[in-house]
């Protein structure tokens, strides 16, 4: 691992998300951004991030939203995880401000987000830790943090498998730590830390696929559904949500491809329970794993 000096950790951050904030900075002579993990507690690894952007962009260009590139990620001893360079892109304002506020036509941008959503579904991947923003420049839905592919329309068994491929065609210690310390017994995964992040020894794909809870796929997909819910409606005034949230899935399902019925059915009955909170995870383990990384969204009582 080679460590970095940036002056931009004596600067505030521009924005917090569940496991990173994001920074300003320059970086090979341009204004960009950088994702740092939040703590050292939070083992991150930037790798399935960047696969599933590239993903996006090996598809053509985004429909209806836009992402920002990635230029370049590098771990870091200090940090203790990987930091992300990315474009920057101005003038973005968070979504749920604007439509809580009336700023934004609420058709059209509920219309995009599906859009969005549903593009993300059709290469495999169902949003998890997804943050939106609004761009009045592009008249687009800004996505950071799409998370993982091979996360929806796939079973959990196959999911880990390609993580693990991922991890060890790319020598990223990081990544195969991240899938060690979610799925295996604590116990377990504490004797291997060492070996794993040094790149001396590789676990089991068997034996990570083995430690996998029953239903995972379901419990993260509706989990995934319901963060979105809150992220996109839950701030919308209560007279016309019921509307926003017909013309989503309406529009989800003309621009999936198989659309999720899990999914699907999680976004409806989020708003029928008016619920307030949800926590997704990215892995669900039949044990007590020493990790557990999380993506939790929670609205205040008004």
């Amino acid at each position: 691992m080679k460590d970095f000096d940036f002056d931009i950790f004596e600067s505030e951050p521009i924005g917090i998300g569940s496991n990173s904030k994001v920074y300003c900075c320059n970086y090979q002579g341009k204004n960009c951004v950088v994702k740092v993990p939040l703590s050292k507690e939070k083992f991150i690894s930037s790798i399935f991030q960047v696969d599933s952007i590239k993903r996006i962009y090996d598809n053509g260009e985004p429909r209806g939203f836009t992402l920002p590139h990635v230029l370049g990620f590098f771990a870091s001893d200090s940090i203790w995880g990987e930091l992300v360079f990315m474009d920057k892109i101005d003038k973005i304002y968070p979504l749920d401000i604007l439509l809580n506020n009336g700023m934004a036509d609420s058709i059209y941008v509920i219309n995009k987000v599906a859009e969005a959503i549903a593009t993300l579904h059709n290469v495999g991947i169902s949003g998890y830790d997804v943050e939106f923003y609004w761009s009045y420049d592009f008249e687009k839905v800004v996505l950071l943090d799409i998370g993982p592919s091979f996360t929806i329309n796939t079973d959990a068994h196959e999911m880990v498998y390609q993580h693990f491929m991922l991890a060890k065609r790319n020598n990223n210690y990081m990544a195969m730590w991240n899938l060690v310390s979610e799925l295996f017994d604590s116990k377990s995964s504490k004797n291997l830390f060492s070996d794993i992040i040094e790149g001396k020894m590789c676990p089991s794909v068997d034996d990570l696929i083995d430690s996998i809870k029953d239903n995972s796929e379901y419990l993260h997909v509706a989990s995934v559904a319901r963060n979105h819910y809150l992220q996109i409606l839950s701030c919308c005034d209560n007279k016309i949500k019921g509307e926003l949230v017909d013309i989503f899935i309406r529009r989800y399902i003309k621009v999936a491809t198989i659309p999720s019925l899990i999914y699907i059915q999680a976004f409806k009955n989020s708003f029928n329970q008016a619920i307030s909170s949800s926590q997704s995870f990215l892995y669900y383990s039949k044990y007590k794993a020493i990790s557990k990384m999380s993506n939790t969204v929670q609205i205040s009582e008004l």
